[in-house]
């Protein structure tokens, strides 16, 4: 049967939104089953979390994200930078060449 672009659309969200859930629950019965490692006490935590010990584990994510996300912005704006100096150094070649042309001819 052929589907139209709205289901197949709506099927590929559901598999990626599928494929979330079973990531999402593989690490659930992880952390429940092994612990984790509490960041602000450098010690291992064992067994099922507490709401507090959810919202720290949650916490030292988002702080993680955000360096991640910080490193990402300054690598890309130094990456912007260099290919800003590169177009300079090209606009400056072209105008040397285009001033040796007119002066041969």
């Amino acid at each position: 049967p052929t589907f139209s672009c709205s289901t197949q659309n709506n099927y590929q969200e559901y598999l990626k939104l599928k494929t979330r859930v079973e990531f999402l629950q593989t690490t659930q019965s992880l952390i429940i089953s092994f612990g984790y490692l509490n960041m602000q006490k450098s010690t291992w935590c064992w067994g099922p979390l507490s709401v507090k010990e959810l919202e720290q584990l949650e916490n030292q994510i988002e702080i993680s994200l955000k360096h991640i996300r910080s490193s990402k912005n300054h690598q890309m704006l130094e990456h912007l930078f260099d290919l800003k100096r590169k177009e300079q150094q090209l606009q400056d070649a072209n105008k040397d060449l285009r001033m040796k042309v007119m002066d041969c001819e």
